[in-house]
């Protein structure tokens, strides 16, 4: 947590977190595959599959995250003085006195 912390420090979170999700999910993916003993009897064409599939995941996770721009914080609009709770062609109802 504090290497994503400070990663996050550098980098903007468009570019931190993809990278976090892929790395997270391969590790985990190749830590069951250890656990489980599947590496033996992963043949030559299937590892070779199992490779072009990372490559594909990261490489299409890379390209949706570097097409984001990084989102700016919107300037909050003044109050026009009427509640979002009425439509244009409703007018508010006054309030009784207690």
């Amino acid at each position: 947590v504090k290497f994503l912390n400070n990663a996050m420090m550098l980098y903007g979170n468009t570019q931190v977190v993809p990278l976090y999700y892929c790395t997270f999910t391969l590790c985990s993916v190749v830590g069951a595959a250890i656990v489980y003993n599947e590496f033996r009897c992963i043949t030559l064409k299937l590892g070779l599959v199992f490779g072009f599939g990372c490559v594909c995941a990261g490489t299409g996770v890379f390209l949706i995250a570097s097409g984001k721009k990084p989102e700016q914080a919107e300037s909050p609009k003044p109050d026009s003085g009427t509640s979002p709770y009425t439509t244009d062609n409703e007018t508010p109802k006054s309030t009784r006195p207690l």
